[in-house]
């Protein structure tokens, strides 16, 4: 996550430092958007308008612990530190610094649950990053 923190402080410089490229605040082309009324302003002017997303391996940090094997039919177990609570301030914190959309999985399985199966290098790469190979299962019932 401190990486994303990072990224999403960049999008925010570079828009600054755009803006004063083209005269302040607001005249740059490249405008961060937070709502639909401001989408629909930033466009209308001919401008890019950027909401900021998250997309990462393990949104907030949160692991799967233990094996990755399902028990009797249910998924594997979450982090414990990655209850509730801690998502609740995760959420509202980057919802504060302007992110308006998350993909809780991506590439690996992590406490929010476990990715296609789509490629065989990726899940090697979810063995070295997690310690098991992707826990797929069926969920169907």
């Amino acid at each position: 996550m401190p990486e994303i923190d990072l990224q999403l402080q960049a999008a925010k410089s570079f828009q600054t430092w755009l803006d004063g490229q083209y005269g302040g605040a607001g005249k740059g082309w490249f405008q961060i958007v937070t709502d639909p009324v401001q989408a629909t302003n930033a466009i209308q002017q001919g401008k890019l308008a950027v909401v900021l997303g998250i997309e990462v391996d393990n949104l907030f940090n949160c692991h799967v612990q233990g094996s990755n094997a399902p028990v009797n039919g249910e998924g594997p177990t979450c982090d414990a530190t990655c209850d509730a609570t801690y998502v609740s301030q995760q959420l509202t914190k980057y919802y504060n610094l302007g992110v308006r959309h998350i993909f809780p999985v991506h590439n690996f399985d992590n406490a929010f649950g476990t990715p296609a199966a789509w490629q065989d290098a990726i899940n090697v790469g979810n063995y070295v990053s997690e310690g098991n190979f992707y826990s797929a299962y069926d969920c169907s019932s």
